[in-house]
C-alpha cells in the first residue's frame, strides 16, 4: 500500500501485519512494559524467600500445618509452573510435607482445566508430588459459607481452602473490564467462590456503569465497588500469603511481588499502571485492537469484552472497532456457553439488561458482559477478524467477520469516507489509557 505504515497485531502465535494509510493514521498505542527480569526462578524466589521473612510466615508455620494454594486458572497467563516450584521448595524447608499440601484451581465460572491443562499451568513435576484439584462453584458440599461482605455478598468459599491453616494465592496484576485491574484478591473472589456469591459480587457493576455511564471499569479502582467487595471478601476469607506478577505481552515476568495480600497487591499494581499505561491523541473513527496476550484470545466473550473496555473512550461515536483474535474456543469457554449465546440474542437493550440484572432476572456473570456487548453495538460497528468463528455466528449476535485486517480496513474506510482516522491498539488487553 502506497504511503501506508506497517503495524503488527499478535494473533494466536503469530502476528498479523495491518497497512494503514499514513494520512489516515492517528497513532499505534502500545504501553512501555519494560524490560523482563534475566532469570524469572531466582527473580520468584527472591521475592518469595524475602516475604516469607518480613511477613513472619516462618515463625508461625507449623510441621503439621495444612496448606491450600489457590493459583489461576489456564485462561490466564500467570506462570504459575513457575511459582510452584518456588513456593513448594519453601515450604519444605519450614518443614510442611507435601501431603499437607492442595493446589486449587481457582476456576470461577469458567470450565475445569482438562488434566493436560492442569499439568501445563502447574507442572508435571509439581503435580507428580501435590494433589491438584479443580474448584466447582456448584458443588454445596464443597463450599463452606463464612458470612457476608459490607456490600452484602455471600461468602461461600472453597473448603479445601477454608480449612486450610495457611492459605496462598497466585496471581497476574493487568487491567480488568469489572475489578478495575485483576490480581491480589480476585483469585479468591471469583476464583474459588460459589456462583451465588459470583453472582451478588458481579452484580454490583450495575452501580459502576449508571454511575460512570460507561460499559466497563477498564483500568478503573477508585469508586469501583465491584473490586472493594472483592477486598473485602478475600479479607474475611483470609489470605496468609500471595505470590503475584505484572507481566508483558509474551507472558516474560516484569516483576514479582509476594508477602501480604494489600502490601504485596498495591506494590504490584503501582509498577502495572506504570508500565501498561498508554497515551493517546484524540479518538479515531476506526479502531484496529487485539488482545495482545494469547490467554485473552480463547474466546469472544473474553478477548472482545477486553478490548471493548480498552478502547470504549478511543472511539468516535458511531465509529468503527476492528477486533483480531483467534477466539480459539468459538464464542465462550466457560460453563455457559449456550446460556450466554442466547443471552446475547435475546437482549439487545443495554439498559434492559442493567434492569434485570438489578431485578436478579439474568445472572450478572453473564449480564455484565452481555450489557457490554449490546453497549458497544450499539455504539459502533463491530468487525472481528477471526477464523475460530464463522461469518454465520458472528452475524447473528450483531458482528461483521473479516477473514484479514485488509479486509476489513477497506470495509471501514469505505464507510467513514476518505478523511476518517485510524488507531492501532496490538496490546490493548494490557494497555492501559486513563480518562
Amino acid at each position: 500500500m502506497t504511503g501506508s505504515v506497517k503495524a503488527y497485531l499478535p494473533y494466536h502465535g503469530r502476528l498479523l501485519k495491518c497497512e494503514v494509510p499514513k494520512k489516515s493514521l492517528l497513532s499505534i498505542v502500545t504501553p512501555p512494559l519494560g524490560i523482563p527480569v534475566k532469570d524469572e526462578r531466582q527473580s520468584i524466589k527472591e521475592a518469595v524467600t524475602k516475604a516469607i521473612c518480613e511477613d513472619e510466615l516462618s515463625a508461625t508455620l507449623k510441621p503439621t500445618d495444612k496448606v491450600a494454594i489457590a493459583i489461576t486458572d489456564s485462561t490466564r497467563p500467570t506462570p504459575n509452573n513457575k511459582i510452584l516450584p518456588v513456593l513448594l521448595c519453601e515450604l519444605k524447608k519450614l518443614g510442611i510435607n507435601y501431603e499437607n499440601v492442595i493446589i486449587i484451581i481457582a476456576t470461577g465460572m469458567h470450565k475445569p482445566d482438562s488434566l493436560d491443562e492442569i499439568k501445563r499451568n502447574v507442572g508435571e513435576e509439581v503435580l507428580a508430588r501435590v494433589r491438584a484439584i479443580n474448584h466447582d462453584p456448584d458443588r454445596q458440599s464443597l463450599l463452606v459459607n463464612l458470612g457476608k461482605t459490607e456490600l452484602g455478598t455471600d461468602i461461600e468459599v472453597n473448603k479445601f481452602f477454608v480449612d486450610a491453616d495457611v492459605r496462598i494465592i497466585t496471581g497476574t496484576v493487568s487491567p480488568c473490564m469489572l475489578a478495575g485491574w485483576s490480581g491480589g484478591g480476585k483469585t479468591v473472589m471469583p476464583g474459588v467462590s460459589s456462583r451465588r456469591s459470583i453472582d451478588q459480587n458481579h452484580a454490583l457493576f450495575t452501580r459502576n456503569v449508571r454511575k460512570g455511564k460507561r460499559g466497563a471499569m477498564f483500568g478503573l479502582i477508585k469508586d469501583n465497588c465491584v473490586r472493594r467487595d472483592i477486598d473485602d471478601y478475600a479479607e474475611r476469607v483470609g489470605v496468609n500469603f500471595i505470590v503475584n506478577v505484572v507481566q508483558n505481552e509474551k507472558g516474560e515476568i516484569l516483576s514479582v511481588y509476594a508477602g501480604d495480600l494489600h502490601r504485596a497487591y498495591e506494590e504490584a499494581l503501582t509498577h502495572a499502571k506504570r508500565a501498561m499505561a498508554a497515551s493517546i491523541v484524540g479518538k479515531a473513527d476506526i479502531v484496529v485492537a487485539s488482545p495482545g496476550v494469547y490467554a485473552h484470545e480463547v474466546s469472544l466473550y473474553q478477548s472482545a469484552s477486553r478490548v471493548f473496555a480498552s478502547v470504549e473512550r478511543l472511539v468516535k461515536e458511531g465509529g468503527t472497532i476492528i477486533l483480531a483474535s483467534s477466539c480459539y474456543k468459538g464464542i465462550y469457554e466457560g460453563i455457559e456457553r449456550d446460556e450466554f449465546k442466547k443471552a446475547l440474542l435475546k437482549y439487545r437493550d443495554p439498559e434492559e439488561v442493567l434492569d434485570l440484572t438489578e431485578a436478579r432476572r439474568i445472572p450478572s456473570f453473564e449480564s455484565c458482559i452481555i450489557y457490554q456487548f449490546a453497549l458497544m453495538m450499539q455504539r459502533f460497528t463491530i468487525g472481528v477478524v477471526t477464523d475460530g468463528m464463522s461469518k454465520e455466528e458472528l452475524q447473528e449476535i450483531g458482528m461483521e467477520h473479516f477473514s484479514t485486517i485488509e479486509k476489513a480496513l477497506e470495509a471501514s474506510l469505505n464507510q467513514h469516507g476518505e478523511g476518517s482516522t485510524i488507531m492501532v491498539i496490538p496490546y490493548a488487553s494490557i494497555t492501559y489509557v486513563e480518562s
